[in-house]
């Protein structure tokens, strides 16, 4: 029985990482760290904002773009 139940929990598990995957390619659910990124460059497309300020916006969304979202920085 015991093992039995660990079967069905990790093949459980592994259906909802499958899922998870297959949504993230379909373009139905993205990862929050692309929903956040997606959502500053969206208001950043309507601000004027100086270059050299946007140099340094750009490098740290790139930053967040490389972290873990399990990080404790994320």
């Amino acid at each position: 029985q015991v093992e039995e139940k660990i079967k069905q929990t990790h093949r459980k598990y592994l259906l909802q990482e499958q899922l998870k995957i297959i949504k993230k390619e379909l373009g139905l659910e993205k990862e929050d760290k692309d929903a956040i990124e997606e959502k500053f460059r969206e208001r950043l497309k309507e601000l004027v904002v100086p270059k050299h300020v946007m140099d340094v916006i750009d490098e740290e969304l790139n930053k967040l773009g490389l972290l873990d979202n399990h990080s404790s920085e994320f």
